[in-house]
């Protein structure tokens, strides 16, 4: 395939990955720019450079839940203005970026470890990887975990499934509660942990649908919420979250002949219930607003 085709597939799979969070997909997608710009008939021209600046300009809004992506257009669109290194600078800063993501987790446990109690019991929900990456840095400190099944997809499941097939996790005590059994799991936990898909200057973040019913529920029994992610979901200001539909069929399989199915898996939440831990400190809205409004100047 030449490049134009390599782009469209890339963004293909951005588009089209229903299965994974943001950070995973964002990581694929910095691994197919290194890999296009780095093969060696890769060659950077006239024409190159307007694949690579339409698909820039189309990558905020390829996944309109994930602002990661936004970020991403930010970094990499000052490499398109360079003449002879474009390419080279491509490369590099798409492989800082990923640098990013994998070193996050271990920078967020740092972060983390000390807002939890000693053996604390931890609620969570969805299958964040961020998440699953940064306790299990922490293992120690949990003794307990209950993990929401997260309908329709149930990534909850897969979730605990991936934790038991982890010899070095088992001494958690790991208990799946059906969605509907939120408040009586909240009360058997002392805080809860997720994940997120942005973090927006204006005061509110957005994950999974059930973000809101966790809060009401922690608010209610007073217990902390940390949010782990990375500082690469922080939403450039200008960037506007728009819901995100799925097709009917992955929410509600089998819905009956001639009724319809509310269809969009991804909602806004309140920040300000929240403690937002990332890889660069843990975050007050206030901070993220400002460094929201910085990205700005790099949005295309």
């Amino acid at each position: 395939m030449d490049t134009s085709q390599l782009l469209r597939a890339s963004a293909a799979r951005v588009i089209n990955d229903h299965e994974n969070g943001s950070s995973k997909i964002a990581q694929r997608f910095l691994q197919d720019i290194i890999d296009i710009t780095s093969a060696s008939s890769f060659r950077f021209n006239e024409e190159t450079r307007r694949e690579f600046s339409d698909l820039l300009l189309r990558l905020p809004h390829i996944r309109p839940s994930m602002a990661v992506f936004a970020t991403i257009a930010a970094e990499l669109a000052p490499s398109l203005a360079l003449k002879k290194s474009a390419a080279v600078k491509l490369r590099n800063t798409a492989q800082t970026l990923l640098s990013i993501f994998t070193q996050a987790p271990e920078k967020i446990a740092a972060y983390l470890a000390p807002l939890l109690d000693e053996q604390s019991a931890a609620l969570t929900y969805s299958f964040s990887s961020v998440v699953w990456q940064t306790l299990r840095r922490i293992h120690t400190k949990i003794d307990a975990l209950y993990i929401l099944e997260s309908a329709p997809g149930r990534e909850g499941i897969a979730l605990a499934a991936a934790i038991r097939e982890n010899a070095e996790l088992d001494h958690w005590k790991v208990t799946l509660a059906p969605d509907m059994l939120l408040d009586m799991a909240m009360s058997k936990a002392q805080c809860c942990v997720i994940g997120a898909d942005a973090l927006l200057g204006d005061g509110n973040f957005v994950n999974k649908c059930g973000a809101r019913l966790l809060l009401r529920s922690a608010a209610e029994q007073r217990k902390p919420v940390y949010i782990v992610c990375e500082s690469l979901k922080i939403a450039p200001n200008g960037w506007l979250w728009r819901p995100e539909t799925f097709a009917q069929s992955e929410l509600i399989p089998y819905a009956p002949r001639a009724v319809s199915v509310l269809n969009e898996p991804f909602e806004l939440a309140p920040l300000l219930q929240c403690v937002a831990v990332t890889e660069i400190g843990v975050l007050s809205a206030g901070q993220i607003a400002d460094r929201a409004k910085k990205l700005a100047y790099g949005l295309l």
